[in-house]
């Protein structure tokens, strides 16, 4: 049941924000965010992605907006970084750009001017203990 919430609020985040499957080019190979080669301005994406960190598999949806200014990375907006697993785990990082309307200078920037906006934990790796 878990497992079906988490894929129906992760489902719901994404149509929220308008959002629809976009290009993998998003993602050069060194796996930073980039945009394909032949586009110009402003991009509402959604990247799908499975990573393994200490024996875990997660899925990461990552929806983002934002404009890359002819550079291979993101210059404002925001990202959205949506992490599960199959064990009921649930890690959400939305981080703004300076320019975004939720900017504010209580905000510590993480990279550049980029910031960490709401980042949420849920599930049985953060209820406490392992």
């Amino acid at each position: 049941m878990k497992k079906i919430l988490l894929a129906s609020l992760v489902l719901a985040m994404v149509f929220s924000f308008g959002l629809v499957a976009g290009e993998v080019l998003a993602f050069p190979g060194g796996g930073k965010v980039g945009q394909p080669e032949d586009h110009d301005g402003t991009v509402t994406r959604v990247e799908f992605d499975e990573i393994e960190v200490e024996g875990y598999t997660w899925y990461l949806v990552m929806p983002y907006r934002g404009d890359f200014g002819g550079t291979p990375y993101l210059e404002d907006g925001w990202i959205m970084n949506v992490y599960t697993d199959r064990q009921g785990n649930f890690v959400l990082y939305f981080m703004v750009h300076e320019s975004d309307a939720r900017w504010s200078e209580d905000l510590e920037p993480i990279y550049g001017s980029w910031a960490l906006f709401k980042q949420i934990f849920v599930g049985k790796a953060y209820s406490g203990g392992q």
